[in-house]
């Protein structure tokens, strides 16, 4: 396994159907086609593949054009695959830390079956199988003046809207390439079983280069309320500064100490002010904690503020990161930074606006 970090690296990877592609494998160019549905059975590795028996992952897809996604894979992050000349099947995807990580198993097709072995969460027994696995498919289209970067990555995020934890149904990862019009196609996979009648569903997409935000949406597009029908998600202008409200904040320091990798059981240190609420949900690096917020101008209190009680291991910031909570009394809000000071006006912490999750 090969872990590296994540900017250059991701466009990278996302950009790499480039390379001549081995025999038996999906024919690359430099022309990316539009994505083409895998849930056909078709020889070769190309497909959404159930794993078999208890698991986290709901779906393993793999597309025609060497596009990796994940359903329901938790904290990862699907980017591409490759047959190798070998035979084996190479994956690259964001673990639950935002690296890249490069890990190539020995697969055995005898189809609708497939056996993948080696080092890795992905190891195990899969049957081609597309049941209950739902799509949100159509383009999304930047403004006529638009400046297209060149290393741009499309993040398209599925929302339950109902209130609650923001963690997304759905998430992926694609590279920017457009048509003609400004426009790209898409496709996002979720696991239906997740969806409740009595929910309300959003679609989100932005452009990220470089680590910042480039287009976004100006708010959440309903969906799945009407069927599956092709949608048009119009994107504009970014704004230089993040919002503090409805923003992933990635904790990034505590007092001055960097925040450590997560390792074993430990998450990513967090937090996300819901603005409609009022509440401030997120996790100290091994508990989830949760609370209320007042905010008027740049003043900023937190209250009520509980976590769980799970046992810290390793190197973490968890209890200096409640405390500097309890403490804060003002915020500033820094492009994608979020610093965090006291009633002395002393810097508590800063944090990080992330698409990535």
């Amino acid at each position: 396994m090969r872990p590296f970090r994540l900017l250059v690296p991701l466009v990278f990877l996302l950009t790499a159907c480039d390379d001549p592609a081995p025999p038996a494998a999906p024919e690359q160019s430099t022309e990316v086609p539009a994505e083409a549905p895998a849930t056909q059975a078709r020889e070769g590795l190309a497909g959404i593949w159930r794993p078999a028996g208890d698991s986290e992952l709901n779906a393993l897809v793999l597309e025609d054009d060497g596009q990796l996604y994940l359903v329901n894979g938790g904290p990862r992050r699907g980017l591409r695959w490759e047959k190798t000349d070998q035979g084996a099947l190479a994956l690259h995807y964001l673990d639950d830390g935002g690296l890249i990580v490069d890990q190539t198993l020995t697969a055995t097709l005898d189809n609708p079956a497939l056996t993948l072995e080696g080092d890795s969460p992905f190891a195990g027994e899969y049957r081609r199988d597309a049941t209950d696995i739902g799509t949100v498919e159509g383009r999304l289209i930047l403004p006529e003046d638009a400046a297209i970067p060149e290393t741009g990555v499309v993040v398209l995020t599925l929302r339950d809207l109902s209130g609650g934890d923001s963690a997304p149904l759905a998430q992926r990862l694609t590279r920017l390439t457009l048509e003609g019009d400004l426009a790209q196609p898409f496709r996002l996979y979720f696991d239906q079983s997740r969806v409740a009648a009595d929910r309300r569903y959003g679609l989100d997409a932005r452009v990220l280069a470089d680590g910042a935000t480039l287009f976004a949406m100006p708010a959440p597009l309903r969906v799945l309320d009407d069927g599956q029908r092709p949608v048009t998600l119009p994107l504009s202008p970014a704004s230089a500064n993040a919002g503090l409200e409805d923003t992933y904040w990635k904790l990034l320091q505590v007092e001055g100490r960097p925040v450590p990798a997560p390792e074993g059981q430990n998450r990513q240190a967090h937090l996300v002010f819901h603005g409609q609420q009022g509440e401030v949900k997120g996790n100290t690096g091994c508990n989830t904690l949760s609370g209320r917020y007042q905010s008027e101008g740049q003043r900023l209190t937190l209250e009520n503020l509980t976590s769980t009680e799970m046992a810290c291991t390793g190197d973490n910031v968890a209890e200096g990161f409640m405390d500097v909570l309890n403490r804060t009394r003002r915020f500033q809000v820094e492009g994608q930074r979020l610093n965090l000071y006291d009633g002395e006006n002393d810097l508590l912490a800063v944090l990080r606006a992330e698409y990535l999750y």
